[in-house]
């Protein structure tokens, strides 16, 4: 029997449907698949441009840090060196005012004058201590009046201070008594100011 015989006009056209069916079903399944493939390898892509976005961000962050940490070890190493020099300034200059406080406390001042009527008279007392009248003057300043307020006779008296610490009184004028006692009580003045004025470090002509 032919196909038609047997299945009728019914059954041919189901199985030409059928046939067909089976013909288009591997193209759409491909379809699918092909669609499948684009979806994945499209999620596949945006996840590794995601990844390497995090991996950019991560990069720069830790450069960042790398430069941050860079900077704070400068500052902290600077700040160390001035430390260290203000320490060690510090120290030495406190070495050194110790030194002139012990220096200070050992030395011997004379802080007393040697007054103008002391009676034993010697070149290193009315020098100060020095070697000559220049060197004196050189290292000495005077001033004048400076006499004994109880003393009345005393008119004026020069007041030398020295760089050593001496201090140095001279008279320069006062009442003495008669040296002739022809008369009982009187006084005279006298002075050396013909020889060299009051806190004068040069001699008058002649002298």
């Amino acid at each position: 029997h032919s196909p038609s015989e047997s299945y009728g006009p019914a059954g041919l056209t189901a199985a030409l449907g059928a046939g067909a069916a089976r013909a288009l079903r591997p193209a759409g399944d491909e379809l699918l698949n092909s669609r499948a493939t684009k979806e994945a390898l499209a999620r596949q892509r945006a996840k590794e441009a995601r990844e390497a976005a995090q991996r950019r961000r991560e990069a720069e962050e830790l450069a960042m840090t790398g430069r941050q940490n860079d900077v704070d070890f400068a500052i902290n190493r600077t700040v160390k060196q001035r430390l260290n020099m203000f320490l060690m300034a510090g120290g030495a200059l406190g070495f050194v005012a110790l030194g002139l406080c012990i220096v200070g406390l050992l030395a011997k001042v004379n802080s007393s004058p040697t007054r103008w009527d002391t009676p034993y008279k010697t070149a290193k007392s009315e020098l100060g201590g020095y070697t000559s009248w220049s060197e004196f003057t050189r290292e000495c300043c005077c001033r004048a009046n400076w006499g004994d307020p109880s003393r009345t006779d005393a008119l004026l008296v020069e007041q030398w201070r020295c760089a050593n610490g001496f201090i140095k009184e001279r008279i320069r004028a006062a009442y003495v008594d008669d040296p002739t006692r022809q008369t009982a009580g009187a006084k005279f003045r006298l002075d050396g100011l013909a020889i060299r004025d009051v806190c004068a470090v040069n001699f008058n002509t002649g002298c």
